[in-house]
């Protein structure tokens, strides 16, 4: 049961046997830890909060309480955010987190009330659409951006060149991408992915100028160069011919110039 749960409920939280939870827990034990605590010590309750959290946020900062340093603490909570695992907010007192999304622990559906409280068990594979799609939108809350650094530690998790990455980034921050027509943040890191495929299909990390990126604009650019290469033709042919002319014009003062000297009748 977590500390934010109601009198008498019970929550489950499901671990997650997935490649990135394991290989979490090869780079720094802790770090699982501290996710734990947070899944554990989750608000997974809707409405009124006395400690201002909001769903699925949890109450960080007494380190001492599951075991670590300080230094052990705020080394794991920034690994976690780093990857991608979680997020926080500063809180007047300590520091609140969540978990962004399921590759850790799936968390239950909210409860609303005391009378759902007492309902007993929740688990997440017996909710219907609708509380499906409110969890969804709790996970989400409002929608952190990521920054550069965030989706260059995840790229290098999950095998994305780091040039692949800050085009992502720049792409998305250039065009404010980050949110979708509902105002939710997009799923970055899926996106993430399909460039880094996107990449890998094309033979690596596209090097095209930037003008060329809009078609239009890469038909411009070869109307503007084709026109720049006739007029630099035109202009050595004029060149030439008036080169030519000058020759000719020389050598015809020169025959006249001979001519004059030996007394030639033909002058």
């Amino acid at each position: 049961m977590t500390p934010d749960a109601p009198s008498g409920t019970t929550f489950w939280v499901k671990a997650v046997t997935g490649a990135e939870a394991q290989e979490l827990i090869e780079a720094n034990p802790l770090a699982y830890v501290l996710a734990t605590v947070i899944a554990f010590r989750a608000n997974y309750r809707e409405g009124f909060n006395a400690k201002g959290l909001r769903f699925g946020e949890a109450m960080l900062g007494d380190y001492a309480r599951y075991g670590m340093s300080r230094k052990q603490y705020r080394t794991a909570l920034v690994l976690l955010v780093k990857a991608g695992f979680a997020a926080t907010r500063r809180a007047s007192k300590g520091t609140i987190a969540r978990l962004c999304d399921s590759r850790l622990f799936v968390i239950p559906a909210p409860i609303r009330g005391q009378q759902e409280g007492h309902q007993g068990a929740t688990n997440i594979d017996h909710i219907d659409h609708k509380s499906r799609e409110r969890i969804a939108r709790a996970r989400e809350g409002s929608g952190d951006l990521p920054t550069k650094e965030e989706v260059q530690t995840y790229g290098a998790l999950v095998g994305v060149p780091a040039d692949t990455c800050a085009r992502f980034f720049d792409h998305h921050q250039g065009n404010s991408l980050w949110r979708n027509q509902h105002d939710r943040l997009i799923d970055w890191k899926h996106k993430l992915l399909i460039w880094r495929d996107r990449d890998r299909a094309n033979g690596g990390p596209s090097r095209r100028h930037p003008s060329t990126d809009n078609p239009r604009n890469a038909a411009m650019g070869v109307d503007v160069e084709r026109r720049s290469r006739q007029i630099a033709e035109a202009v050595a042919r004029s060149s030439r011919l008036q080169d030519e002319a000058d020759a000719r014009e020389a050598r015809d003062a020169a025959e006249a110039a001979r001519r004059a000297e030996s007394g030639d009748p033909g002058q």
